[in-house]
Formats: structure tokens, C-alpha cells, sequence
């Protein structure tokens, strides 16, 4: 990842899954889900407008668009 994504991702993390610790395999899976670019596709609408909110220049304003970032 690059450092743009890892900002996200960590900001992400702490917004909406604080309560994981960073041992726990759900955060390990997440991790793994911006590594390949599907943390869009893999969120709920809670989730896409954290991040909507977190790096608005990077993800798409329609909360149903197909979004994989390369």
C-alpha cells in the first residue's frame, strides 16, 4: 500500500472498528481488503461513507457504484 492508503486505512480502522486490536484476524482481513484495492466493495453504506468522509477525492459519491481502486 501506498502511504495515501495507508492513511486511509488506519483512519478507517479507528473510526469504525476501534473495539478490533491489531492482532485480531478481522483487522488482518481488512488490511488485506485495501492491499488489493476492495475495501469499497467490501463495505456497507456505514462503511463507504467513512470512507467518502476520510479521502473524498478517492472514492466515488454514489454510495451503489462499483469502486475498485487500483
Amino acid at each position: 500500500m501506498d502511504n495515501k492508503t495507508i492513511k486511509i486505512f488506519k483512519e478507517y480502522m479507528e473510526k469504525r472498528f476501534s473495539h478490533v486490536e491489531i492482532e485480531d484476524p478481522y483487522y488482518k482481513e481488512w488490511e488485506k481488503r485495501f492491499k488489493k484495492g476492495m475495501e469499497w466493495q467490501n463495505s456497507d453504506y456505514t462503511g463507504r461513507a467513512m470512507l467518502k468522509d476520510i479521502a473524498y477525492d478517492v472514492y466515488p459519491n454514489d454510495k451503489d457504484d462499483f469502486f475498485i481502486r487500483k
